[in-house]
């Protein structure tokens, strides 16, 4: 620390800005490590927990809408709103299909 003592003001200055200037890379560099280590974990995360969850919500959703409309069918007299009703829950079928592929 004797060596400091005999810089310049100056030279002192200069030494001081450097070794914070690489302080702050060396924090810098640690921090965009780990930020690029978290989000890789938060993909990682979002795609094997978080996917399924919504996988199963939307089935459940397209499950619920094909049983109203299987039981309306069901209860239904008239053979126009039949024939529509059949398209639909085969539309319904059609969308649960895409979501498995």
């Amino acid at each position: 620390m004797n060596w400091l003592k005999n810089l310049t003001v100056f030279n002192k200055l200069v030494v001081i800005i450097a070794i914070s200037s690489l302080g702050l890379i060396t924090i810098s560099s640690i921090g965009y490590y780990y930020n690029h280590l978290l989000s890789s974990e938060a993909t990682t995360i979002y795609e094997e927990s978080v996917k399924p969850a919504l996988l199963i919500n939307d089935t459940r959703r397209l499950s619920r809408m094909a049983e109203s409309k299987t039981m309306e069918l069901l209860l239904l007299n008239n053979q126009v709103m039949q024939k529509s009703l059949i398209i639909e829950i085969e539309k319904i079928s059609q969308e649960m299909d895409q979501k498995f592929k």
